[in-house]
């Protein structure tokens, strides 16, 4: 009886085997239905997405990728699956934005060290008037560090790939399509320069601090030398060309569909900008040339 056991059971796993290779599934790696164009690949990841499956949507749109990488719209929705994938959202980049405008009160000379401060910032003389940000790695921007590998990728298939080397080809994809290309892109382009920035101010052993006393706050940076000053300084002004391309691509996406989510962070990256401009001069600074939009004749169809 064993015997006969064992030979069923082989029976049946071959039974299962044929199967699933004439109804066109594999049942080993959760795919599901094997589209082989390129056009039934983006159809099934977008159900997977609708169905709260973004992990087999990346396996799909990865697929999808190998056999056209110069298709507009699996870039765009590749970078999309892998949002979700890694939880970026727009919540998660607006929390490391305002992350950069200050959480706690200066404590005395805390942090401070033999540090010198720009801009006639003293912390440590007035500190019931500076805020310190942080970089802790349970911080928002912390959770954006732990996700930088995904941002670059991003970066590479949307801001790069699309954006930047294919815009004739994204303006004809549809305006759903277009939202969210901008949408991505300024989210991405957002969270690299915020962590360049804090891996300027990490890597120099300086500290940056926001000037609440004006009428409009400013960053004061805190570093061992007036060259790691000057390293972080360069990557705050990249920031600030970076906020304004994002707000451009921002309010671009809000001419095709407009969300209380993507208002609100139009506002705080607003109101970043404004901080940056304070006491930052980035007169002399040299930036990647900011990725044009798309003629507004042309981004309407």
């Amino acid at each position: 009886m064993p015997a006969v056991s064992a030979w069923r059971c082989l029976f049946y796993a071959i039974a299962l085997s044929i199967f699933a290779s004439v109804a066109g599934c594999n049942v080993y790696d959760d795919v599901g239905p094997s589209a082989t164009s390129v056009e039934g690949l983006l159809a099934d990841a977008r159900v997977a997405l609708t169905n709260e499956n973004p992990k087999r949507a990346v396996r799909l749109l990865e697929r999808a990728h190998e056999k056209d990488s110069t298709d507009v719209e699996v870039r765009i929705e590749l970078a999309n699956a892998l949002y979700a994938v890694h939880d970026l959202d727009v919540f998660a980049v607006r929390a490391a934005v305002k992350q950069l405008n200050g959480e706690k009160p200066v404590s005395g000379t805390d942090g401070m060290g033999q540090n010198a401060c720009g801009n006639g910032g003293a912390p440590s003389r007035f500190p019931e008037r500076f805020l310190t940000v942080s970089f802790d790695d349970e911080s928002p921007l912390g959770m954006l560090a732990a996700r930088a590998a995904q941002l670059r990728r991003v970066s590479g298939l949307l801001v790069a790939g699309v954006l930047a080397r294919r815009p004739d080809a994204f303006a004809e994809t549809s305006p759903t399509v277009q939202a969210k290309g901008y949408l991505l892109a300024g989210l991405t382009r957002t969270s690299r320069r915020l962590l360049g920035v804090r891996t300027a101010v990490l890597d120099t052993e300086s500290e940056l601090y926001v000037d609440t006393e004006p009428s409009s706050p400013s960053l004061v940076v805190c570093s061992p030398s007036s060259e790691t000053r000057a390293q972080v300084e360069r990557a705050l002004c990249g920031l600030k060309s970076g906020i304004q391309q994002s707000l451009d691509w921002l309010q671009a996406r809000n001419e095709h569909v407009h969300s209380d989510q993507t208002g609100l962070l139009i506002d705080t990256l607003t109101r970043q900008s404004a901080t940056l401009r304070g006491r930052l001069s980035c007169a002399g600074a040299t930036d990647a040339r900011p990725t044009p939009l798309l003629r507004q004749q042309q981004s309407s169809g």
